[in-house]
């Protein structure tokens, strides 16, 4: 229960709004019609009536403290426990929005200021702590104070219940929190000074360039053309492309910037990229609060940034079920487009990506951008990642497909040259292969293939604007059927063709959270699809050997030797299902593996492919931190992974949290201050994310702090109870993550005076920690009345039952997972799935991943 400034919106913020020219009516009915604030509620109407009978409903919400209208809110609130499709639900939902409403509700006028006694009294009853967003823009300072009030007010009383981030650069921070102290919390403005002092870097660096740069500049203006990509990076060549001065001037003003710690230039010479670094993207949020205007740029680099340390937040618009085509708009948005996925997601995709298997990460990602798709191509490993987002199987399917037919992505790998490189027969190509727009004339030339497959996908984008206008002759089943055969050619034919090409191929999606089931079952059936056509057989596609149930198209195809000692094939590349709800997907798609993308034709050879669906292990962890450890000259070293892994929980944080260090001259291992100060650039929610909100914000407020600190301190410092810290302060002691000294409470590793000091997590000297040694201590902490004779059955009697330890006591659930890190315990992480027309042979190494 908070109100803090934040660098950037928490990718787990349920709920995102610019307040910057919105009145707390605006503002609040924007916050509650959101889908994620909308099924925090549900959920804890649900959780208060579980059980109640239909005649005490009314009651328990009124006890709880849900007294607005005179009660008359908690009757209509108590529909919320009817399914979604019930009216009585959705009036529900509506009348939660209405309060501050102009127009009167079902129960009259709803006051803004009776929220509290409202919807907010239920999330309260259940320790409920949704994180809203709410992005503040320099044109606040331009509203008039009354107003200003109004809207802080507004946020403080969310704050009471909720975790409130506002997003704001560090000067407007400062301004809220010197003029609106009277409004605002005492810890809003402690945390404004606090954040002064965990970075002196990032502020001295702004400084530097406030001193040194003009803002109408050159500089300036190239500084903000990088800042408003949404990965905040461009290739060198289009800077250069769309400047007005000479090539050798460009690179001059980029030495300037660089110079000053604002970007950083990576890559080979003939593909340079150019990157913002965090005192950069202050330096640009720094510009725009002072001015009171963000940069005038044409419309190729106004898109919203999506991974910044200071980013916008804008609200969530009606999204349409599938993309519109390249030129199109969808709801009078932005165009949908494809762009540079930058370093850390990609060294973090490529990292929990495993060839020939299908990995499901639980990290969340801004879902605030709907309209962009994501490429990128790291040319030492000669490796291609593919990230789009979807809600449907449609969605997934095109976004795939334009994302590797993107004119981008062919002219970085696909080149003509490359092309024409490629020594496999035209014939096997097209008719094993299944590789499209194969012509004669397209076989000769690399210029004409490429060229054939940019085509094919802008037709695949033309198609996908027609549907959405309803401006085709065929009937909209058989046209969207059209589409989705077009799209899974299309990204099938491009996948075989980096295949051959020798490129290693990695593809993400992203899914929303709260899919309904028959949603993740429709595009987990189009995964299995996709898979089948994008897996290979000595040179011959799986779908099309063994489930074409076209006479036609298997008589075109070339047959099959089978080596009955070497059945199975391999699925190309790695696929990574991203998202909060990324294993509830990932059950979906084993379901479907095992059932197959078609029934089996009669004559199908007996050739499978395994394809094992796995979650992120030690290794994966490992390797993300050797790939950010390279782009720094930072080699990771066991310690510092064990404890990147522990305290993240995903290898997207880990990437993040090294991307923000410095780059060394000249490599050397990574040292325990430096994974200290790594991970203390992460928001509080990325910090034990499974574990209750304080945790993360107590670890934050540890890993900044140069000082022990006491629990008070700390829980000034974190803006969290003292109450609600102790007993978690206890249970990170059990783990030896935090150590009590004499002058208070430290994190058990090194500040940067302290560089070479052995100061560690005592577990990790003892090579026979047990993780159930660990937990007992833990449950100790958590729970106030220990239940001895659980804690001896599960304890105790020459077994471990960690199931029942579970299932008995939930609170410490969290807690497992970071005790098994922090012991090197291994656990199972992987199923292998046979597609296809097996025999009975089992492939080698179907099983090989055991190893957490």
């Amino acid at each position: 229960m908070t109100l803090t400034p934040a660098q950037q919106a928490p990718a787990a913020a349920v709920a995102r709004v610019d307040v910057t020219d919105r009145t707390p009516a605006q503002a609040y009915r924007e916050i509650a019609t959101a889908e994620g604030f909308e099924r925090a509620l549900v959920d804890a109407v649900r959780e208060l009536l579980a059980g109640e009978p239909h005649y005490a409903r009314r009651r328990v919400l009124e006890d709880v403290g849900v007294t607005a209208a005179d009660g008359g809110y908690a009757t209509v609130l108590t529909a919320l426990d009817r399914p979604a499709e019930d009216d009585r639900h959705q009036e529900a939902l509506e009348t939660t929005a209405r309060f501050g409403a102009a127009e009167a509700s079902i129960l009259g006028h709803l006051p803004l200021d009776a929220v509290t006694d409202g919807p907010l009294a239920a999330l309260d009853a259940v320790d409920a702590e949704p994180t809203l967003a709410a992005r503040i823009g320099a044109g606040f300072r331009e509203r008039p104070h009354a107003e200003r009030k109004a809207v802080l007010s507004l946020l403080a009383r969310l704050g009471g219940v909720c975790d409130v981030r506002v997003v704001a650069t560090g000067l407007t921070a400062r301004w809220i929190a010197r003029e609106h102290r009277d409004v605002l919390p005492a810890a809003f403005s402690d945390a404004v000074d606090a954040h002064r002092k965990e970075a002196p870097a990032v502020d001295d660096a702004v400084e530097a360039a406030r001193d040194a740069l003009d803002p109408d500049s050159r500089e300036v203006s190239l500084l903000r053309r990088i800042a408003e990509e949404p990965a905040e990076t461009l290739p060198y060549r289009e800077l250069v492309a769309a400047s007005t001065v000479s090539k050798g001037r460009v690179s001059q003003l980029l030495g300037t910037l660089e110079a000053l710690d604002l970007i950083e230039r990576y890559g080979p010479r003939s593909e340079t990229r150019v990157e913002l670094r965090l005192p950069g993207s202050a330096f640009v949020d720094a510009l725009d609060a002072e001015h009171g205007r963000q940069a005038e740029l044409d419309a190729t680099f106004s898109q919203a940034r999506q991974y910044s340390t200071q980013c916008r937040v804008t609200p969530r618009e009606h999204e349409p079920p599938f993309p519109a085509g390249a030129d199109a708009t969808a709801a009078g948005g932005d165009p949908y487009r494809t762009r540079y996925l930058n370093r850390p997601a990609h060294h973090a995709t490529a990292a929990a990506a495993e060839a020939g298997a299908i990995t499901a990460v639980e990290a969340p990602f801004d879902d605030t951008d709907t309209r962009t798709r994501w490429v990128s191509y790291n040319d030492e490993r000669d490796e291609v990642v593919v990230a789009v987002r979807a809600r449907t199987a449609l969605q997934y399917t095109v976004s795939t497909a334009l994302a590797f037919s993107s004119p981008r992505l062919f002219d970085r790998v696909l080149t003509v040259d490359r092309l024409e490189d490629i020594d496999i027969p035209p014939e096997v190509l097209r008719d094993g292969r299944c590789i499209g727009g194969l012509s004669a004339e397209a076989a000769e030339d690399g210029q004409v293939l490429r060229d054939t497959l940019i085509e094919w996908g802008e037709d695949l984008a033309d198609m996908t604007t027609k549907l959405r206008h309803g401006d085709h002759e065929r009937d909209r089943d058989a046209f969207r059927g059209d589409i989705m055969r077009s799209a899974l050619g299309l990204a099938g034919t491009v996948a075989h063709l980096l295949d051959v090409a020798g490129v290693d191929v990695v593809r993400e999606l992203r899914v929303p959270q709260w899919l309904p089931h028959e949603k993740l079952g429709e595009i987990a059936r189009t995964v299995t699809v996709g898979a089948a056509i994008q897996s290979e057989y000595a040179d011959r596609t799986l779908y099309r050997q063994v489930f074409e149930d076209r006479e036609e198209k298997r008589a075109s195809a070339f047959g099959v030797d089978v080596d009955a000692a070497d059945p199975f094939g391999r699925f190309i590349g790695g696929l990574v299902l991203r998202g909060p709800d990324a294993t509830r997907l990932a059950r979906h798609v084993e379901g479907q593996l095992a059932d197959g993308p078609a029934p089996i034709h009669e004559d199908a050879p007996e050739i499978a492919v395994s394809i094992p669906v796995r979650t992120p292990d030690r290794t994966t962890y490992a390797e993300v931190a050797a790939r950010m450890g390279r782009e720094k000259r930072l080699d990771p070293t066991r310690d510092a992974v064990t404890i990147l892994r522990a305290l993240t929980g995903n290898p997207y944080a880990v990437a993040d949290a090294l991307h923000a260090l410095g780059a060394e001259p000249m490599a050397r291992d990574i040292t325990l201050d430096e994974v200290r100060a790594a991970l203390g650039h992460l928001e509080a929610d990325r910090l034990f994310p499974d574990a209750p909100p304080t945790v993360g914000k107590a670890m934050q407020a540890l890993l900044r702090s140069t000082t022990p600190l006491s629990q008070a301190e700390l829980a000034e410092a974190a803006g969290v109870s003292t109450r609600s810290l102790r007993r978690y302060v206890d249970a990170l002691d059990a783990l030896t993550l935090v150590e009590a000294t004499d002058d208070g409470l430290r994190f058990a590793l090194p500040t940067r005076e302290q560089r070479g000091a052995d100061i560690r997590p005592a577990v990790l000297d003892d090579s026979a920690a047990a993780r159930q040694d660990l937990l007992f201590d833990v449950v100790l902490a958590l729970t106030d009345d220990p239940p001895n004779k659980l804690l001896a059955a599960v304890f105790t009697g020459g077994s471990y039952d960690e199931g029942l330890l579970r299932r008995r006591i939930p609170a410490v659930n969290p807690w497992i997972r970071i005790a098994k890190v922090l012991c090197n315990d291994p656990e199972v992480n992987t199923t292998a799935v046979t597609v296809g027309n097996p025999t009975t042979q089992t492939p080698i190494g179907a099983d090989r991943r055991a190893e957490s």
